[in-house]
């Protein structure tokens, strides 16, 4: 007879045994095992204060640099926003018990969020140094064998066309206009509010296909930004003449006038790139080119016939146990020969030996780079599609040289898998500095899960 309910079990006597939870307590053992990891954490969390004052014993304790460090892991491992993140936390016993808080009330999402973004780029690269070490020391990686490539990483934005940039300028600038006329109504502003027309230009030129008609409207466009532009350079200069202010509405004006300006600065490169596409039908160089005023260090990435991406590049460094040994950001779209030296310079500061044997593919060839990684005391090296170099001729033999190109491919698999599972497909974080940080949090929460599932065999 079928059974009409399950008896009840106690939560606390359930054991899971899959995989997940295993390797989640395997990261817990590494954490506690490198306490001094809570120490480069608590360096950035600390508050600034004046030398002649003391600390304040006032207000809430906040998190411990254990807590933040543990929740950071946490996100990138799950991929999880912060609001979603802080109730799961919030509702799972083996989740507080891995970020260390107990049976305390978990702070709000966006105290998370503050936390976490507070731990700068060196502390990441310090605590993937103290992994790697441990690695070593555990003979799991061995710093023999590297394999090197590069990938693109996209930033927050939407996908830029001159029109919509010109419509975002428009409707940012017009946006801090008002706020300045609304937060000092004594001071006679003299603009005008294009924001429709700007908007209805912008959606024309999207929804068309009539060239003379898309034309038509770019150039009215552009006659719009041209005066919101002028308008918000006068209001700038309007702010910046301000007196007798009180301190919050002094900070306000100085905050409107910081915000008004980044937008202020990149709108006639805008302008101008506009005109000299659509206008005079120039070619506009990639690196001329401005993508987005919200994430303006993006940069325009095109590789071969593959649709062009708006991030940045990185250049990653694997290891024959799939841990991540090193990672390049540049900006720009460098050339990846420009990458290979730093890439093998870099392993070697960090693992403290050069590897015996390097692959990756084609474009990293070149002459210079060959005969600079004989010089560094690389013992074979294959470079892909590029079968005639010198330096495969000589050191490397056939058999090592198949050996080689079977385990370059295998930094494809790792770079998929960190773009699909631990956020590295695209950025979320805001700023250059925040680009940094995000990708580097992703790299230390793809080498903790892959260290957790060596060690568990």
């Amino acid at each position: 007879m079928r059974q009409k309910r399950d008896p009840q079990r106690n939560l606390q006597d359930l054991k899971p045994n899959w995989s997940r939870a295993r390797q989640l307590a395997e990261i817990d053992r590494i954490l506690d095992a490198h306490p001094e990891l809570c120490d480069l954490v608590a360096d950035d969390l600390a508050p600034y204060r004046a030398p002649q004052k003391l600390p304040s014993r006032a207000g809430a304790k906040g998190m411990t640099a254990e807590q933040v460090l543990r929740v950071a892991i946490l996100k990138q491992l799950k991929q999880w926003a912060y609001r979603v993140l802080w109730d799961v936390i919030d509702d799972s016993e083996r989740l507080r018990s891995f970020c260390r808080f107990g049976d305390r009330k978990i702070p709000m999402f966006n105290t998370l969020a503050e936390n976490v973004k507070r731990i700068r780029v060196e502390t990441w690269k310090a605590v993937n140094a103290v992994l790697l070490k441990e690695a070593k020391d555990h003979k799991i990686e061995k710093g023999r064998q590297v394999r090197i490539d590069t990938t693109g990483v996209e930033s927050p934005i939407h996908h830029p066309t001159d029109s919509r940039l010109i419509w975002d300028c428009v409707r940012v600038i017009t946006r801090l206009m008002v706020g300045c006329r609304e937060a000092f109504p004594p001071v006679a502003w003299s603009f005008a509010n294009h924001t429709r027309r700007a908007k209805r230009r912008a959606f024309k030129i999207a929804n068309t296909r009539k060239v003379s008609v898309r034309t038509a409207a770019y150039r009215d466009l552009l006659k719009v930004g041209q005066q919101v532009l002028e308008d918000g350079r006068q209001v700038g200069s309007q702010l910046e003449h301000l007196t007798g202010l009180a301190w919050e509405d002094q900070t306000l004006a100085e905050t409107l006038r910081g915000e008004l300006d980044a937008v202020l600065a990149l709108f006639p490169r805008i302008l101008e790139q506009c005109r000299r596409r659509v206008i005079d039908g120039e070619s506009v160089p990639a690196e001329e080119k401005v993508v987005s005023i919200f994430e303006p260090h993006t940069d325009i990435l095109v590789k071969g016939q593959r649709e062009p991406q708006f991030g940045h590049k990185i250049c990653l460094t694997g290891g024959t146990s799939n841990l991540i040994l090193d990672c390049i950001l540049e900006r720009g779209n460098p050339a990846d020969s420009s990458l290979f030296v730093p890439a093998l310079t870099n392993t070697r500061d960090v693992l403290g030996q050069i590897p015996e044997r390097v692959a990756t593919d084609g474009g990293f060839y070149s002459q210079a780079n060959a005969d600079e990684a004989q010089a560094l005391g690389v013992q074979a090296v294959d470079f892909g599609g590029k079968r005639k170099n010198p330096l495969t001729q000589h050191v490397v033999s056939a058999r090592i040289q198949r050996l080689l190109r079977r385990f370059r491919a295998g930094i494809e698999g790792v770079i998929s898998a960190t773009k699909r599972a631990y956020g590295l497909g695209r950025c979320t974080w805001r700023g250059w500095d925040g680009f940094q940080r995000y990708v580097w949090s992703a790299i230390v929460a793809w080498n903790l899960q892959v260290l957790a599932r060596h060690r568990l065999g």
